[in-house]
């Protein structure tokens, strides 16, 4: 989906930066990050080079295209807790990757966290669209709240 934060997530993780600005993407960006080594299941040291794909957002009359998940490893898909039918887009999604990408490894941002009405019923909704032991992070590109936590996730979940 369309504005819930991708690119502001990724410069955040890449660069720790944030920009208030929106630049809607068009097609794919693809930038580099050299993570801290981490260990994989076997105990053995590993130096991570992460290639982050910022695709452009879906909507209704316009889909990204398949080929932009062949071969992917991992998968972080974004929703904005300010916008539940960004939540709703989150099955859909899922499954399409799933199918082109068998045994991929997904986790989930719920982006915007530092806009979270508390009495809102958005987590609750997130609960329901997301299967039971799925991994969530409530994340802020603006504070960067859990955002290194999720992509490094990311990176560890690929590697074993």
């Amino acid at each position: 989906m369309y504005g819930v934060g991708k690119t502001s997530l990724i410069q955040r993780f890449v660069y720790d930066i944030f920009d208030e600005s929106y630049l809607s993407t068009i097609g794919v960006r693809v930038v580099q990050k050299i993570c801290p080594p981490v260990e994989d299941a076997h105990g053995k040291i590993k130096q991570i080079h992460l290639l982050v794909w910022d695709m452009e957002g879906q909507s209704s009359d316009h889909t990204t295209p398949s080929s932009y998940y062949l071969g992917a490893s991992g998968a972080l898909l974004v929703m904005d807790v300010t916008r539940p039918e960004s939540i709703d887009c989150i099955p859909g999604l899922r499954n399409t990757i799933q199918k082109i990408s068998p045994g991929i490894s997904i986790l989930y941002m719920a982006n915007k966290y530092d806009l979270l009405v508390r009495e809102n019923n958005v987590q609750k909704r997130i609960e329901e669209v997301l299967n039971p032991g799925n991994t969530l992070f409530y994340t802020s590109a603006k504070t960067g709240h859990q955002v290194e936590k999720a992509f490094l996730s990311l990176a560890q979940t690929m590697i074993q």
